[in-house]
């Protein structure tokens, strides 16, 4: 049935349709009790976080919190200690060394933490330069997570839960602000994921450089990200490679030249000390990872927490779990271009509008003929299949109409061949919802463009109501 690809993606849509898609005019329900309130709130605070709103309260919170750690402990933390030493004995004239009387040590990890160091030291603000860029890269931390997010489509409470984890995690802000290049680190890492997801790979390789310089051991990260480059784009995967090499090349050849070799001392002597570790102590080791995650821990240097033992397992626990369903679902979804290249060998139907009249629905995606003969016919040349968005082919409530019982508005025009009456009347017999909550819109003297037509505030004014229904059962 024909009209069952045209209106079931508004009916699976209906429970969470946001306010700001579709009801132009921002209206709030009277405000006339607590639930109206909680509801206007609601509804907002979701218009906010679909439209990138949330992203500065977040960047705010997480600079906010550092700035008070920062304030009220003034701690620097000893490794920042060990790197500020050949910094300062650069500048002193006895070369970029931790011992003077000793041969040439490569003391420090990270490249970019002696680098800031190297900058502010003439000043005497080495630690505190570090700091203004920890609260820098806070934001960008935030801002590149929420990019990711938006890329996978990730649901509103997921965002929150993975942006108040970088805003307010106390390794997060800990580090940072006593005088590491963690959050520096973080947020290179974020901006690389997102430049590699987005494709632009110029970019990409500019934080792959910026990474392998922030830590070693996002020499994983990198190769991680080419093998993908590798694979999306092909023989392009070179344009990032020259990047990178061109950031992180220059460094490698100065310590192989400078100490006699690109691997720090820091890594050997740990290597040493640690040897090959036993698979009991691998194991010990997995059992108490998450702690590095979890609330008020802070790896090993945590004794006692004022909260119950177990609230701590079980909040990273659940988190665990959520991201594990996530990933799962992520791997047998269908992703947005397939279900496109789907639509169009075999196009399940399509809606006509324009870019300026609807843009958040705006994707020019059918094929050319099929424009074109429509912008004969109707005056209008933008179209895009309705049908993928939510995979009103494959998905239970289309294919089992009667699973459906949630609000039900269909909107018609006379002179749409596609849709009669009584194509309408056996799809509405088809769905379970009963006859109280469904709504059949059909407008005389219209084809089917009725959001676009002279008489599209009248569909807008249904599409509004239908969101209030929806939004006041939720």
């Amino acid at each position: 049935m024909r009209i069952v690809n045209r209106t079931a993606q508004s009916i699976a849509a209906a429970p969470e349709i946001s306010s700001n898609r579709f009801d132009r005019t921002s209206r709030l329900p009277p405000l006339t009790d607590a639930g109206s309130i909680f509801l206007s709130l609601k509804r907002h605070l979701l218009a906010a976080i679909d439209r990138d709103r949330i992203v500065p309260i977040f960047i705010l919170l997480a600079v906010g919190l550092r700035i008070l750690f920062w304030a009220y402990t003034d701690r620097i933390w000893e490794d920042a200690i060990i790197t500020l030493s050949p910094a300062r004995n650069f500048w002193e004239g006895y070369g970029l060394t931790h011992h003077v009387p000793e041969p040439r040590i490569y003391s420090f990890t990270s490249t970019i933490s002696i680098l800031v160091f190297l900058i502010g030291e003439p000043f005497g603000q080495a630690i505190n330069l570090m700091r203004v860029l920890s609260l820098v890269t806070a934001a960008g931390s935030i801002y590149f997570a929420a990019r990711i997010m938006r890329h996978f489509g990730i649901h509103w409470l997921g965002q929150i839960v993975c942006l108040s984890y970088l805003a307010t995690d106390h390794l997060q802000i800990f580090f940072g602000m006593a005088g590491m290049e963690t959050q520096i680190a973080t947020c290179i890492t974020l901006s690389a994921i997102f430049f590699c997801l987005a494709g632009q790979l110029t970019w990409f390789g500019v934080f792959a450089g910026l990474a392998l310089l922030a830590r070693p051991e996002m020499l994983a990260l990198a190769a991680i990200g080419f093998l993908y480059v590798l694979y999306k784009h092909r023989w392009a995967v070179w344009k990032p490679a020259v990047m990178a090499l061109v950031i992180v090349g220059p460094w490698i050849a100065f310590t192989t030249f400078y100490y006699g070799s690109p691997i720090p001392q820091t890594i050997t002597v740990k290597s040493w000390l640690t040897g090959q570790p036993s698979f009991e102590q691998m194991l010990e080791y997995a059992a108490n990872l998450w702690k590095q995650f979890a609330p008020f821990w802070e790896y090993v240097f945590v004794l006692s927490i004022p909260v119950p033992r177990f609230l701590p397992a079980l909040v990273t626990g659940l988190t665990a779990l959520c991201a594990l369903l996530g990933l799962i679902y992520a791997a047998i979804g269908i992703p947005l271009d397939d279900m496109l290249a789907e639509a169009a060998k075999a196009p399940a139907g399509y809606a006509f509008t324009t870019e300026e009249e609807w843009p958040e629905l705006f994707i020019p995606s059918a094929a050319a003929d099929v424009i074109a003969w429509h912008q004969a016919q109707f005056g209008t040349a933008y179209a895009y299949p309705v049908g993928p968005y939510f995979e009103v082919q494959k998905i239970p409530h289309a294919t089992k109409l009667d699973r459906f019982h949630g609000h039900v508005l269909v909107v018609t025009g006379e002179l749409d061949p596609f849709a009669t009456g009584p194509d309408v009347e056996a799809f509405l017999n088809a769905v379970g919802t009963e006859k109280a909550r469904a709504r059949h819109l059909r407008q005389a003297g219209v084809g089917h463009m009725p959001y676009v037509e002279a008489r599209a505030g009248e569909v807008q004014q249904a599409i509004n109501d239908l969101v209030d229904a929806a939004t006041a059962e939720v």
